[in-house]
């Protein structure tokens, strides 16, 4: 709470922000962070009083040299929330992590026909005995194990048996369709 990474937080030192980057509760309403007037995280700007199990914002940009690519920068900022949930009553979203981004256009004209992909690497232990599928009626794709079972050695160490029911990551995408 004491470094929130909020507008204005004196906490972080140098660090300080003086753009509006994690979101927060404005006790006061003086538009700066600051968790000694009462201020506080939050991670759904349009639920404040919504509280996670857990939670961490993170901003990361490409303001940097391309080695392996050589493209320009395109000055993007991505802003992330993660978070997961512990619901007694909603025992499904404990085994959820959900994220939201946020980008933003640091460059000081209009990207045109500007489109931002998703990458992840879903690996469930072997990568060899994987599959993929995508659901457009639900918006998600999927990543799971051909035979339900992952006990076969791969070149990247030991294996991970999982119960018999078997392993699947999937990842829904709620305002936004695929």
């Amino acid at each position: 709470i004491l470094e929130w990474p909020a507008l204005g937080n004196s906490n972080n030192g140098i660090f300080t922000s003086d753009r509006n980057l994690a979101p927060f509760s404005d006790y006061d309403n003086d538009g700066i962070y600051d968790p000694m007037k009462g201020d506080h995280p939050i991670v759904l700007e349009e639920n404040p009083s919504f509280i996670p199990a857990e939670f961490v914002f993170t901003v990361y940009n490409d303001n940097r040299f391309h080695g392996e690519t050589r493209g320009r920068r395109m000055h993007m900022e991505i802003q992330q929330i993660s978070y997961v949930t512990n619901c007694l009553q909603d025992v499904e979203s404990n085994h959820a992590v959900y994220t939201r981004v946020k980008y933003i256009n640091r460059r000081n004209e209009d990207m045109v026909d500007f489109k931002l992909g998703l990458w992840q690497d879903p690996d469930l232990g072997c990568y060899t005995n994987d599959l993929m599928g995508c659901d457009t009626l639900l918006n998600s794709y999927y990543v799971y194990n051909r035979d339900g079972d992952d006990s076969d050695i791969c070149d990247q160490g030991a294996p991970v048996i999982p119960d018999r029911n078997g392993v699947v990551h999937s990842t829904v995408f709620f305002n936004e369709s695929i």
